[in-house]
């Protein structure tokens, strides 16, 4: 059976979320590396600076993925609210980044809105109708 388009959205939304959430990643890895290095968070736990943002990082995309997994793909419903918590997170992580003094700038702070952005989009998708009836099983 063919998915609704609610739920085709939701997934090209997440998915897009997703790589550019990597890039900004990738680009912000030098500067982040410096701060758990200064902050001595990982020393403090007897883990590499470098292993320690890695495996960080690695959950950070690997929890998101696994939720668009069983939402797109698997229809569960447990699932979907978890990745309408996770849109919701997203939008008080952005708010508290915007309300305070040192707003990550240029290019990575950009990136986090828009990846934000897409994935408030992508949650709100899975609040139509045609989702929710999909979700409960109600095919076709």
């Amino acid at each position: 059976m063919s998915r609704p388009v609610s739920i085709v959205l939701f997934e090209r939304l997440w998915i897009a979320a997703l790589i550019l959430g990597a890039v900004n990643m990738v680009v912000a890895w030098p500067m982040t590396l410096a701060f758990y290095r200064q902050t001595g968070l990982f020393a403090d736990l007897g883990v590499a600076p470098r292993f320690g943002l890695a495996l960080i990082d690695a959950i950070s995309l690997l929890i998101p993925l696994a939720v668009l997994v069983l939402v797109s793909r698997a229809a569960s419903r447990i699932a979907r609210w978890v990745a309408l918590l996770l849109a919701a997170w997203a939008l008080v992580v952005i708010g508290r980044m915007l309300g305070e003094r040192d707003v990550v700038p240029g290019s990575r702070g950009m990136l986090a809105v828009i990846c934000v952005f897409l994935q408030v989009a992508g949650g709100a998708m899975l609040l139509r109708p045609d989702a929710r009836a999909w979700m409960k099983g109600k095919r076709g």
